[in-house]
């Protein structure tokens, strides 16, 4: 539990480091596609699963001030 705390933990990190090299809107863009089309099996269902929600990631690039709707 621990090591997957640690794992989402930095996913944020390394979202906000992206924000902050002004990459925000495209990785909100591509979570979006991410959020849309979830991996079904696999290892790429493996890799996901580890990772924190992507609605979750998209909410907190947007509180660090990416202005984004997928509409």
């Amino acid at each position: 539990m621990l090591v997957l705390y640690s794992g989402r933990k930095n996913e944020f990190e390394a979202d906000e480091f992206a924000f902050k090299l002004g990459y925000g809107h495209g990785l909100t863009a591509t979570l979006d596609i991410i959020a849309q089309h979830p991996p079904a099996h696999g290892l790429w269902k493996a890799l996901y699963s580890t990772h924190p929600d992507t609605n979750d990631r998209i909410g907190k690039l947007q509180i660090l001030g990416v202005e984004y709707s997928r509409y």
